[in-house]
């Protein structure tokens, strides 16, 4: 059986824990965690993997990975024993990563027609830059694109609904890490129709009038 140690010291991550999706973190074992291991295996708690291979003592190596989807996950690094013991060392942090969704809004989401809605969407993930960003307003208007590449962390646009009704706006983009992950995010724009406008005589105050829509 695997040897669980409570002890969560044996790695740590050496980047941030927390961030919105895609989320990159880097992870790295410490130099000495008592035993001489000749392979690691690590489980990232979102059904992803990965195995290194040691020679001798612990030596000093990072690896990364991208967590795309909002959650919480425990991560765990198991070490294979160099000196022939069968039984593996095993070292969990419990609910040590937190993903958020992806950083994209639409302001306002409602009003009166005419409306104009301002679009934003960013990245704040290590060396993550974004690509191929497009929004569908779904008001039979050409999409907003936007090539992006190196340097595009994020982007900023507005757009003018002139009909009353709901759209049904899509935002999808591409972050340039590894591996490359399509972000969609949807919003939903309602517009009601305007107020119409009471117009009167200078001087007169109306009371106890009833308006009959034309």
């Amino acid at each position: 059986m695997p040897i669980v140690s409570p002890n969560t010291s044996e790695f740590a991550a050496t980047t941030a824990t927390t961030g919105a999706a895609p989320f990159m973190v880097t992870f790295q074992p410490v130099e000495n965690r008592g035993f001489y291991p000749i392979a690691d295996s690590w489980d990232y708690g979102d059904t992803g993997t990965a195995s290194t291979t040691d020679e001798g003592d612990v030596p000093a190596y990072t690896i990364s990975h991208t967590y795309t989807v909002p959650g919480t996950y425990s991560v765990t690094l198991t070490g294979i024993h160099q000196d022939g013991d069968p039984n593996p060392s095993t070292f969990t942090h419990t609910d040590y990563i937190t993903v958020t969704a992806p950083t994209a809004t639409a302001t306002p989401s409602s009003g009166d027609a005419p409306l104009e809605v301002a679009f934003h969407g960013e990245v704040d993930t290590g060396e993550a830059y974004m690509s191929n960003i497009t929004i569908v307003f779904d008001d039979a208007t050409p999409n907003y694109t936007l090539a992006g590449g190196p340097g595009t962390t994020s982007f900023d646009t507005t757009h003018i609904y002139a009909d009353a009704g709901i759209y049904n706006a899509v935002l999808t983009y591409n972050t340039d890490i590894s591996p490359v992950t399509l972000i969609t995010k949807n919003f939903e724009i309602t517009l009601s129709e305007p107020t119409p406008a009471i117009t009167g005589w200078a001087g007169v105050t109306l009371r106890n009038v009833r308006i009959t829509p034309a």
